[in-house]
């Protein structure tokens, strides 16, 4: 298929995108080490409560993203290639995601009849979609178990205070198990605004889903879009390291006796990668240049 010489030269633009790999990818490589660390310390004492295991599963996923950003620029950076924006941007994603569902789990000064709620809530869903999936792909004989555990939390959640304050439309919907999260509940603080956040993950998903603007750093956008290649990766990585770090000071805080005392060097690092102030400051950059 003939390629016009135009749609051919915008190629060739985002071929030679210039993207600053090692000062991002190294800043990132010395947080997940302390994450792993992080990790391995609250592994070796064990989760104490329910939210403890999930708060301990949603930073040892977090903290794999991230490693398997590091992994595809340091690749990137041996072969002398362009890095797989669209997958970094997709892992990016999934940090912020696992970032929120910890602080939404581990949000302090709330009830308990809140928090437990919670946890009905997510598992509910989790036995719901194990039953269709398991139905979908033929994989289990039975679905006794799964179907005990969405016995239980909606027994669970039709006996929690919490839940009951809900109309009735809205305990008739969850109680379906399609909804494993009520974030509009969460009152804590945000590494970044609830607008700034909400663009942010909103540009990253379009690599997700294969939207156009996932397309965009393929397609030779400029430096002037935060789609661009270059802007793209940047966004991605600075909302990885900061969501990555806010995430690992939540834990920490919550399991704060298995995770013990963490060096200097490491709470620092921890301290100025949860800064937000660098992506702030590239934001400006990309304003500025838009509008030249």
């Amino acid at each position: 298929m003939a390629v016009s010489g135009k749609r051919r030269y915008r190629f060739e633009i985002a071929s030679r995108d210039v993207i600053r790999i090692d000062p991002m990818s190294s800043h990132l490589r010395r947080l997940v080490e302390t994450c792993r660390e992080v990790v391995t310390r609250g592994s070796e004492r064990g989760p104490t409560s329910e939210r403890a295991y999930y708060a301990h599963c949603l930073l040892a996923k977090a903290t794999m993203h991230g490693k398997s950003i590091v992994t595809l620029c340091d690749s990137s950076l041996a072969a002398g290639e362009l890095p797989d924006v669209g997958a970094i941007c997709v892992l990016a994603r999934c940090i912020i995601e696992a970032r929120n569902v910890a602080a939404y789990l581990l949000e302090s000064n709330i009830s308990k009849n809140e928090a437990h709620f919670r946890l009905r809530l997510l598992g509910l869903n989790q036995a719901v979609d194990l039953t269709r999936v398991n139905r979908g792909l033929q994989t289990s004989r039975s679905d006794f178990w799964s179907e005990h555990s969405a016995t239980f939390c909606r027994e669970a959640l039709e006996g929690n205070a919490a839940f009951c304050a809900l109309d009735a439309d809205h305990r008739k919907s969850l109680l379906r198990g399609r909804t494993p999260f009520q974030h509009t509940r969460y009152q804590g603080k945000r590494p970044l605004s609830a607008m700034q956040e909400s663009a942010v993950y909103n540009l990253l998903s379009h690599s997700a889903h294969s939207f156009g603007l996932g397309l965009a750093p393929f397609a030779g956008y400029g430096s002037a879009t935060p789609a661009g290649l270059s802007n793209s990766f940047a966004i991605a990585t600075s909302a990885a390291v900061i969501y990555l770090s806010d995430c690992a000071k939540r834990y920490r805080v919550f399991r704060r006796q298995a995770v013990g005392v963490l060096s200097e060097e490491q709470m620092l690092l921890l301290e100025k990668a949860a800064d937000s102030s660098h992506l702030i400051s590239l934001l400006a950059v990309i304003r500025a240049k838009a509008t030249h």
